[in-house]
């Protein structure tokens, strides 16, 4: 017993190098805390880099696979100018003079049909209308609709600008139809002349809402006149 006693008061110090090792209570947390830091660093870095260095769309992994608001812009190869033949293109080139003609460069109305038509964007159609084909006489009767009920020439250009999808909407018909989303804004909202001008203007989506929640949400919120 003497003799584990005495082994024991006399065992040798630990050198500096050993003490340096091993960290206290406190230290050692800290390490932990700046190696969880630096792991959600690099993969924020490699979260960027990916994005940076991506070429096409980049979709949310939580968001569910058919979210239109993140559907793809077409690549080059998809454009109708590329893939139409034919009476298709006929039609598609006919559409993209007429809209040229009310007040747009060629590459403006070029942008306008496409995504008017479901070959760009989707946050309007929800994939209702993809790739479409104009047709020329519906868009030459939504086109002359609107202009006689906006008054001025840069009002009309400002709204299919804001919102190309409104040649693609028939006159009648719907809801969504133009005579029936003008026809709420002047009757639901008591608009008409100058303010009726205004506010499509300023925002012009109204002329592709089709319902009214009325406190009961329908899930439609980007065609819904309670949140616009």
């Amino acid at each position: 017993m003497f003799t584990t006693a005495l082994s024991r008061v006399i065992q040798p110090k630990p050198s500096f190098g050993e003490v340096a090792q091993k960290p206290k209570g406190n230290a050692s947390r800290l390490s932990s805390m700046q190696m969880q830091r630096s792991a959600l660093s690099r993969k924020a870095c490699s979260l960027k880099m990916k994005g940076g260095c991506a070429r096409n769309s980049i979709v949310c992994s939580a968001a569910p696979e058919n979210n239109a608001a993140a559907t793809a812009k077409p690549i080059r190869g998809d454009l109708p100018a590329d893939v139409l033949t034919g009476d298709d293109l006929s039609q598609w080139q006919a559409t993209v003079t007429m809209v040229e003609e009310v007040g747009f460069s060629v590459e403006e109305a070029e942008e306008i049909v496409t995504r008017a038509f479901g070959w760009s964007s989707q946050l309007y159609w929800r994939k209702s209308k993809i790739q479409v084909i104009p047709q020329p006489e519906q868009v030459a009767e939504s086109i002359a609709y609107l202009k006689s009920n906006i008054a001025k020439p840069a009002d009309f250009v400002k709204i299919v600008k804001g919102f190309p999808e409104c040649i693609a909407l028939a006159v009648e018909g719907g809801p969504p139809g133009l005579k029936y989303a003008v026809q709420f804004i002047k009757d639901e909202w008591d608009m008409d002349g100058v303010v009726f001008n205004m506010v499509l203007a300023k925002k012009p989506k109204l002329l592709g809402n089709s319902v009214d929640c009325k406190g009961t949400c329908a899930g439609m919120c980007h065609q819904c006149w309670a949140t616009s």
